[in-house]
């Protein structure tokens, strides 16, 4: 990529924004941009089957396409020390 007409690398945040396919598991809980927060319950190739309590309703979502968009974020929970 280029900015001001020289080559530019891209931004060391890029991989913290991120998240790739083998991150998701059962289990771990989502944050869908439309949806809210959910719960993962089943994988399946690349469908993940996820428990969004607010709306009440299980949900099949295509986890390519919701990482190439960004529609969906890992909820890390951290341990105290």
């Amino acid at each position: 990529k280029e900015r001001f007409g020289e080559e530019t690398e891209p931004s060391r945040y890029l991989g913290e924004m991120i998240i790739s396919k083998d991150e998701i598991k059962k289990g771990d809980t989502i944050v869908h941009k439309v949806l809210g927060e959910g719960k993962v319950i089943k994988i399946k190739d690349d469908t993940v089957y996820c428990f969004f309590s607010n709306k009440n309703k299980s949900v099949k979502l295509n986890l390519k396409h919701c990482i190439k968009r960004q529609l969906i974020k890992k909820v890390v929970i951290e341990s105290s020390r």
